[in-house]
């Protein structure tokens, strides 16, 4: 008997991954939960920012902005809500801070 299929991190953030490259409607975008993203933003930029193989079908640059903005303001609420759980947290956080927003884009 088979399990029935949960929705885990790893099927949110593949699902969001798909909802891009598919120009999905932003304004019905699935966002995974604000701790997922954060939890997994390695994953957003080796999957969605920095994959080689897709970056030819990537989406115009309009929606690629407004997409990033939905999803941005998603890790956003979820370091706000780390802020409140656990402040010492976000310090380690800042410090890696400067390393990723120097990195640049291909």
């Amino acid at each position: 008997m088979t399990m029935p299929s949960t929705n885990s991190a790893q099927d949110q953030l593949e699902r969001l991954r798909k909802q891009y490259y598919s120009l999905y409607p932003i304004f019905k975008l699935n966002l995974p939960s604000p701790q997922i993203l954060l939890e997994n933003q390695s994953y957003l930029i080796s999957h969605i920012l920095d994959d080689a193989n897709l970056s030819k079908y990537a989406p115009e640059a309009g929606y690629q902005k407004s997409y990033w903005r939905k999803v941005v303001a998603g890790l956003e609420e979820g370091l706000r809500r780390l802020m409140q759980e656990d402040p010492q947290s976000v310090c380690t956080l800042m410090q890696v801070f400067p390393e990723l927003m120097s990195r640049r884009w291909k």
